[in-house]
């Protein structure tokens, strides 16, 4: 298996165990932001598809991030802070 194989492999796992995890969780739930310092889920979710779409469009393919090709900043309200803290 090669290096590109590999990589869309681990992936394709993170995904399916990633939906697993969060399959049938509601919007309420979601949502719900726990007291202390801790996000909602909902957050960690946006952070986890940001990073990928970042990873892999904009650092190992060199291209814009789907989130910003698509509009999803206007679509969600949320904006892409991916690489917000480089320079």
């Amino acid at each position: 298996m090669d290096a590109i194989a590999l990589l869309k492999q681990l992936v394709a796992d993170s995904h399916w165990w990633y939906q697993g995890t969060v399959e049938g969780l509601t919007e309420e739930q979601a949502n719900f932001v726990p007291p202390g310092t801790t996000h909602p889920i909902s957050a960690l979710i946006a952070h986890t598809l940001l990073s990928e779409d970042n990873i892999v469009n904009r650092r190992l393919r060199g291209g814009e991030t789907i989130w910003d090709r698509d509009g999803w900043s206007a679509r969600t309200g949320l904006p892409n802070l991916s690489g917000a803290d480089e320079a």
